[in-house]
């Protein structure tokens, strides 16, 4: 049987009662190695930063896609269409 990783070592401990000073010295790391982990997993395995990195990209891709085929649909441009959405925001 394999050991689970560190990380995984770490949520298990996290009962919300020890602090991450108990759960580093008790797995012999950092405190702050404890908090990144902490902070980045929580259960969900993505962190806050990257749903929010992914709502915003999808919300810069429907603009592209929006401008692109407005303009496609009202020139009948193609090259206009692609410079509308590399332009778009």
């Amino acid at each position: 049987m394999t050991k689970p990783t560190l990380a995984k070592q770490i949520m298990e401990l996290n009962d919300g009662v020890l602090t991450t000073r108990q759960i580093a010295d008790q797995l012999g790391t950092s405190d702050s190695y404890v908090r990144v982990v902490l902070r980045q997993r929580k259960g969900s395995g993505m962190s806050d930063i990257d749903h929010r990195y992914q709502d915003r990209n999808r919300a810069t891709l429907n603009a592209k896609s929006k401008a692109y085929h407005n303009t496609f649909r009202r020139t009948g441009d193609r090259e206009l269409a692609r410079k509308a959405a590399r332009e778009a925001t």
